[in-house]
């Protein structure tokens, strides 16, 4: 009986907690991230980083997590991330509901060979990368405005766009910032 109960508490652990390595390479680096996952999500753990098949670095990432069923090759993105011509990696934080990915972020430091935690990339969220123009766009830099249509706002509206005045002063005029920088490039 105690063997029959120890036996089906190993199973169950089993099917609650699970851990796979999942690999990453480019032309210089290999990744190898350890993924734990419980019930309904995961969590990247460790993360080993090699070169030439010699493990040069690990690092435990701070808290993440994600979906079970979140595809694997979207976890990690290995790229050039400011511009210097080295490889630099970022790994999703967690994934939220909206647009919002927020990412932790390594970039390479040459002087000891080393990936550092960037704790200002950080801040950004679902970045885009402009290589040719070397631009880092966060989905954050960017203002949401609801066409001006006249089923929703009258007559008169065409043409134009809503702004939500429901906010701060601050908010408001980092909003038309925006606005303005956006048509000012784009003029």
């Amino acid at each position: 009986m105690k063997n029959t109960l120890l036996i089906l508490i190993i199973l169950i652990s089993f099917e609650l907690y699970s851990q796979e390595i999942i690999k990453f390479s480019n032309a210089e680096f290999e990744f190898s991230l350890t993924k734990n996952c419980g019930k309904n999500e995961c969590e990247i753990t460790k993360i080993e980083v090699l070169k030439n098949g010699i493990l040069k670095q690990t690092i435990k990432p701070k808290k993440n997590y994600f979906s079970k069923s979140f595809p694997k090759d979207q976890l990690l993105a290995i790229e050039d991330m400011n511009f210097d011509g080295r490889t630099h990696f970022r790994l999703m934080e967690f994934l939220p509901a909206g647009p919002n990915v927020t990412f932790l972020f390594w970039i390479y430091n040459p002087t000891n060979e080393l990936f550092e935690e960037n704790k200002y990339y950080r801040e950004i969220t679902s970045p885009e990368f402009d290589y040719e123009k070397k631009k880092l766009t966060p989905l954050g830099e960017t203002v949401a405005v609801v066409p001006g249509l006249e089923k929703w706002f009258g007559k008169g509206a065409e043409g134009h766009i809503r702004i939500c005045f429901a906010t701060s002063e601050v908010i408001l005029k980092e909003g038309v910032s925006r606005i303005k920088k956006c048509l000012t490039e784009k003029l």
